[in-house]
């Protein structure tokens, strides 16, 4: 197969584009496909077969990319295309995956929906949705066609497992000074962090313990503003940053925490609860539907994200061990609906039923 995937580069690009990209790119590299990145279709048409352009698009979408798009398809063979930019209004496309986001509905792609017959979207179009309540959603966003829409769900990487108890206790060591700790990711941005502090400030005047409060943090332009202020917090020898991390590392983290708080309200940042879920720990998260479709009774959900919301979940799962015990279990039996080798192979199975349409 030669197959196209345009992607806004990483800076922009959506997490659930990000994922089916790496999932596709990885499951390929696996089977000895050449992998190509490129910002320009000069010599597509010259590579064999077995190949994935990985098309980084850095311009907005305007109609003389759309002609230069029908003219690589026409020269170049290509068997399947993943659009994570656009909905093209292109004729005679190769046949195309295209992923449900919040970007799909938009103003041009209702207007696109609404023209469109009911024949195009069956013989060219398969969108994906990675969660039933998204797929939802947009089957009544496309009211009047036949779209079709198949699951594709995130996963995690198998680094995330359970780990055995001496395990935890080397990496309590490492990380908390044998203590117990939550675990946070600050990936989005400083105010839903200092909720998460002010959450943990209640818990620890609630609870006197030694609990601590691991924050792994991207390199961020509000990262420095929030380590100063965090110099003046009450609880800040209790607060861990870790700013430079493997994923192995990541995965050792995730196994040893006491629970998980999922410091997000976007519907598709899902990928970091399924780790929770992989190593068995209780989550704390936003009540997203999304979220309670993968975690099911493994979470706490909030209302909204919030100081007092956060504290009161922790103190929940803190003096419940019984309770934080079934949760515990119920991670680890909603994680095997999601194993990444077999969604890998269920989209590369539908990426080579699309090419047989080309």
């Amino acid at each position: 197969m030669r197959i196209l995937i345009i992607q806004n580069p990483a800076e922009t690009i959506k997490d659930y584009a990000a994922y089916i990209s790496t999932l596709i790119t990885d499951y390929a590299t696996w089977l000895g496909y050449e992998i190509i990145h490129t910002n320009s279709f000069k010599n597509i048409k010259d590579k064999k077969d077995n190949c994935i352009f990985v098309f980084n698009y850095l311009h907005s979408w305007d109609f003389l990319f759309d002609k230069k798009l029908a003219l690589v398809f026409k020269k170049s063979g290509i068997d399947v295309m993943i659009n994570f930019i656009k909905t093209s209004r292109l004729k005679n496309n190769p046949p195309r995956i295209v992923a449900i986001d919040d970007e799909i509905y938009s103003k041009t792609n209702r207007k696109f929906l609404s023209a469109t017959k009911k024949a195009k979207f069956n013989n060219e179009i398969t969108f994906i949705a990675y969660a039933k309540s998204e797929k939802e959603k947009f089957t009544l966003f496309a009211t009047g066609n036949e779209v079709d829409v198949q699951l594709v769900p995130f996963t995690a990487s198998g680094e995330f497992k359970t780990f055995e108890w001496p395990d935890k206790v080397l990496i309590k060591a490492q990380y908390a000074g044998n203590k117990e700790y939550f675990l946070c990711l600050g990936q989005e941005n400083e105010a839903q962090l200092l909720e998460v502090l002010k959450g943990f400030s209640k818990f620890k005047k609630w609870q006197q313990s030694s609990m601590q409060l691991i924050l792994v943090v991207d390199e961020s332009g509000w990262l420095d503003n929030f380590i100063e202020k965090l110099k003046s917090y009450r609880y800040t020898n209790d607060v861990q940053i870790i700013r430079d991390i493997n994923l192995s590392q990541l995965a050792c983290l995730f196994a040893a925490a006491y629970s998980f708080i999922h410091a997000t309200n976007v519907p598709e940042n899902i990928e970091p609860l399924v780790s929770a879920m992989q190593c068995s720990i209780p989550a704390i998260c936003t009540d997203i539907p999304a979220f309670r479709e993968y975690a099911g009774d493994a979470a706490l959900y909030m209302p909204v994200f919030e100081a007092a919301e956060i504290s009161k979940h922790m103190i929940g799962v803190y003096k419940n061990e019984i309770y934080k015990t079934q949760m515990e279990k119920s991670a680890l039996e909603a994680s095997q609906q999601y194993k990444r080798d077999d969604v890998s192979k269920k989209l590369w199975q539908l990426l080579e039923s699309l090419a047989v349409k080309s």
